[in-house]
């Protein structure tokens, strides 16, 4: 399966590496940050000596609906990687543990970025009982690759205790920080202007990054919000860059008479983000339970 080396093909071949990562159609925008960002830092330490090629169902660009998402999961994925399989696989995220079955286990890794529906399955309702068996019965296939790698240690503790996974199968690996996107206040820049970029027309500003699920913990953001502005008579707005809120956040946000102080912001790009987190004021990330949790 190896490739032969660049150029004119002078030199010993290239390992062929062959990642595996999430449907795009589901829009699992961390997941999708992980698959790029890892990409791009293995082809700058390791592309004269491997080769890189990622792999995943093919998305149209349109809005996938639950049936279609699961087709292109759960029969063209395993199709798709049974075919191309190289001397190393990496199955980018423990949602697609399933893949595991269709590869080469000892030429197989996974990365395991947290186990929050077994974590919290006796301390929150979140997270329906068919939702935690139908869970478990995909994470514990983990116990048939090579090797693990976790986002923490807290997470190799989880693996290790809710799924009876060896510790020595199991390696922690940080997550990285891109300095190329992200990087203090330059000399050219001030805060005043990164707010007049972002449009706070606000004195103070509080940042909320991520999802709205219900681990997010975005209840505990807004009654901040609520605290801030009706007991401290801060003039404070939140920015969160989650659209999608629950009904029961919707009727939290309109009960407490906040819907004028809150703002979507639709983060394009990492440049977008980098911007709202330099001309925010505070940051907030009050999850109840993280593997490890990107923006931190």
């Amino acid at each position: 399966m190896s490739k032969s080396g660049a150029g004119d093909g002078a030199g010993p071949p290239l390992l062929e590496v062959n990642v595996f990562a999430n449907y795009e159609g589901d829009r699992q925008f961390s997941m999708l940050r992980y698959a790029d960002q890892l990409l791009k830092g293995l082809r700058s330490q390791y592309g004269s000596t491997c080769e890189f090629d990622r792999y995943a169902p093919r998305w149209n660009g349109k809005s996938a609906g639950g049936i279609l998402s699961r087709w292109k999961r759960l029969v063209e994925y395993p199709l798709l990687a049974r075919r191309r399989w190289g001397q190393i696989n990496h199955i980018m995220d423990h949602g697609n543990s399933h893949l595991i079955n269709f590869l080469p286990r000892d030429r197989t890794v996974i990365t395991c970025h947290d186990l929050i529906p077994l974590r919290l399955a006796n301390h929150l309702v979140g997270f329906s009982k068919r939702i935690q068996v139908s869970f478990w019965a995909k994470v514990v296939q983990m116990r048939k690759v090579a090797c693990i790698m976790a986002d923490s240690e807290s997470t190799r503790r989880d693996i290790v205790s809710l799924l009876g996974i060896p510790p020595e199968k199991i390696q922690v690996v940080y997550l990285g920080v891109n300095h190329d996107e992200f990087y203090t206040i330059a000399p050219t820049e001030s805060k005043e202007r990164l707010r007049e970029k972002c449009q706070f027309s606000w004195p103070l500003t509080l940042l909320n990054v991520g999802a709205s699920a219900f681990y997010k913990n975005l209840e505990s953001v807004i009654e901040t919000l609520r605290i801030l502005r009706q007991k401290h008579h801060l003039d404070i707005h939140l920015v969160k860059t989650s659209r999608a809120l629950s009904g029961r956040q919707r009727e939290l946000i309109r009960r407490r008479g906040l819907a004028p102080y809150i703002h979507d912001f639709n983060v394009k790009d990492d440049s977008d983000l980098r911007h709202l987190y330099l001309a925010s004021d505070v940051f907030l990330f009050p999850s109840l339970w993280e593997g490890f949790g990107w923006p931190p």
